[in-house]
């Protein structure tokens, strides 16, 4: 006999005792064989059926739309009066629990709890999914491992070495702490007990640091947990600590990062880049970018968090290697702009390049082929590939004086083609990474004067939010059929494209400066041109959107354009849910746009 239903789950965790025993008296149990159809098209079921074993799929005509596997529940729509348009068929022996309709409808309404799981718009339960996976990150925490910090490199000197010696190699390196050795042993040294002893203590510089070290080390493996390492520097005063592998120093553990990896492990980025000397250094923070969103997605942080974590550290990596390629007169003449989904801040790993440079009329160009050719080129070597459509710094056509930017503005404002469109689409979306800002806002404004009461460009710009079929039918549907099985449905053509070039067509007829598509939202709701429950429905579906894609990307790490074709059926049934309802979102939306700059539709 199978256990009883599990009421420690949502939405069941809901329901009170004596709710939970009623219930629990009322469940029927059934066995099921291989091809009967449990509920025909259009039928209304007398019971909510949740399966304890065996697969049932959901079916319009000879298509699978969803399979249900154990702990799913099935038909929920009938729960709030939808009649489904589509079979549920066996497809290996199942065995059911039975949960009548009647008693299912009286417990909602007496529980409003328990009742809104099944009521709850788009957003509610998107947030309420990833509250759930919240709850996850408390326990990632005290789990982490003191070799998943950052752990700064041992830096050694000898103890016959003077004070003067120290505090040189401590410049030279940039650190505070170096290691000292004498013989076997080992002790340490920092920057402020090499203050005090010449300052305090009128210690000359060409003391020894043998006598100035401690030589009672305070260590820990690189195998044990973050929290012990912090209740470690607690408990002995500690600002750092020895981080040993078996009995070899691997490095040194400083209280900072400690903290930070708890909180914002994107400082240890920030501080890479800020001390780096070369492009060799660019590239370890840059290759550390990969890991940063590794950890902050396994602790639960929410993907639109960690978009603008990495979007500003990517900016800062970019920025810095500008200054360190170009002469100051050429770093100061221009603005390094980011566009597409960098400028947006929505781009989380490391895909295409869309880049520019913005240069003053009265810039001498003499260094500026030399910054085309290798700009780009190390960012290649970083991660970033090529754009396919040569949107980056060495194509002179994204390269060029304020003046030629305007030209191109106006062009493509006042005659539109297709190329145009989307180029101005891309420039809009662009944001300032270095250099003088002050020319991207003059090449905006330009474009906002441009665009003042031009309603026919409007209406050709919001066409392209019909480029893509939205992949759900009239019957709630997914329609898959991407991707070399066959299976997938593609999440950028049916969902983020629709809603950022939606979104984006609504703030360039308003002049809006935002770049980012949530602030964007955010803006015209404010504005009264998307009313308050579809902009939090577009906030959570773009969000959910992003966070399949990134799932994805880091499953396939290796495969290019993966990460924006899902399989529903390799997904929970929440999630097939939430997807769907994503989906009708997306619809909402480009009804709205549709209506707004009446649009035919295509």
């Amino acid at each position: 006999m199978p256990e009883a239903l599990d009421f420690s789950k949502p939405p069941f965790n809901r329901l009170t005792i004596d709710q939970s025993r009623l219930l629990q008296r009322a469940i029927d149990i059934a066995f099921m064989r291989t091809g009967q159809t449990v509920i025909h098209a259009g039928e209304q079921p007398d019971h909510l059926h949740v399966l304890i074993k065996g697969f049932v799929e959901e079916r319009d005509g000879d298509e699978v739309v969803a399979v249900y596997g154990p702990d799913d529940a099935f038909d929920t729509r009938a729960l709030v009066g939808e009649t489904g348009g589509l079979d549920f068929v066996v497809t290996e022996e199942a065995l059911c629990y039975l949960l009548p309709h009647d008693l299912m409808t009286s417990l909602m309404r007496e529980n409003p709890a328990f009742g809104t799981y099944y009521y709850q718009s788009i957003a509610q339960k998107l947030d309420a999914l990833q509250t759930r996976r919240d709850t996850q990150e408390l326990h990632a925490l005290m789990t982490a491992r003191v070799r998943q910090c950052f752990l700064h490199a041992p830096h050694w000197i000898d103890a016959a070495a003077s004070i003067k010696d120290a505090v040189a190699l401590m410049k030279r390196q940039r650190v505070n702490a170096l290691l000292v050795r004498l013989g076997e042993d080992a002790g340490i040294v920092t920057a402020m007990s090499l203050s005090d002893a010449v300052i305090l203590r009128g210690e000359p510089v060409e003391t020894h640091v043998g006598g100035i070290a401690t030589w009672e080390l305070v260590s820990i493996g690189a195998n044990d947990f973050l929290f012990n390492a912090m209740a470690l520097m607690t408990r002995h005063s500690l600002r750092r600590l020895v981080v040993r592998d078996g009995h070899r120093i691997i490095g040194l553990l400083e209280e900072v990062d400690v903290l930070s990896f708890l909180s914002n492990h994107s400082h240890i980025i920030a501080l890479q880049v800020a001390r780096a000397e070369n492009q060799e250094h660019l590239r370890q923070a840059s290759d550390d970018l990969v890991r940063l969103v590794e950890v902050l997605h396994g602790n639960g942080v929410r993907v639109q968090f960690i978009a603008q974590a990495v979007g500003e550290l990517a900016e800062q990596i970019f920025a810095k290697l500008l200054s360190q390629m170009a002469p100051s007169a050429l770093a100061e003449s221009c603005c390094l702009i980011v566009m597409g989904s960098e400028g947006r801040r929505e781009q989380i790993m490391k895909t295409d390049q869309d880049n520019g440079l913005i240069l003053r009329d009265d810039l001498d160009g003499d260094e500026l082929e030399r910054l085309r050719c290798e700009f780009n080129a190390a960012l290649i070597e970083f991660g970033y590939p090529r754009c396919p459509g040569d949107i980056m710094v060495s194509n002179p056509a994204w390269s060029k004086p304020l003046s030629a930017f305007r030209e191109d503005l106006r062009r493509w404002v006042l005659s539109p083609d297709a190329e145009g469109l989307r180029n101005l689409a891309i420039f809009y979306d662009a944001s300032a990474a270095a250099g003088d800002r002050s020319l991207l806002d003059q090449a905006k404004t330009y474009m906002f004067d441009l665009l003042d009461g031009n309603e026919a460009f409007c209406h050709h710009f919001a066409q392209a939010v019909d480029a893509f079929e939205t992949p759900i039918s009239r019957f709630h549907r997914l329609l898959v059929g991407a991707g070399a099985q066959g299976d997938a449905l593609d999440i950028k053509r049916g969902g983020l494209f629709p809603i950022v070039h939606g979104v984006r067509s609504l703030a360039l007829e308003r002049r809006l400066a935002e770049t980012n598509t949530m602030e964007r939202i955010r803006r015209l709701q404010e504005l009264g041109a998307i009313d308050q429950a579809l902009a939090d429905d577009l906030v959570q579906a773009l969000s959910f959107f992003m966070d399949l894609r990134l799932r994805a990307r880091l499953r396939h790490p290796g495969q290019d354009g993966s990460d924006t074709l899902i399989a529903p059926e390799r997904l929970t049934t929440l999630e097939r849910d939430l997807l769907k309802d994503s989906f009708l979102v997306v619809k909402r939306l480009k009804e709205l746009v549709r209506h707004h700059f009446r649009l035919s539709r295509l």
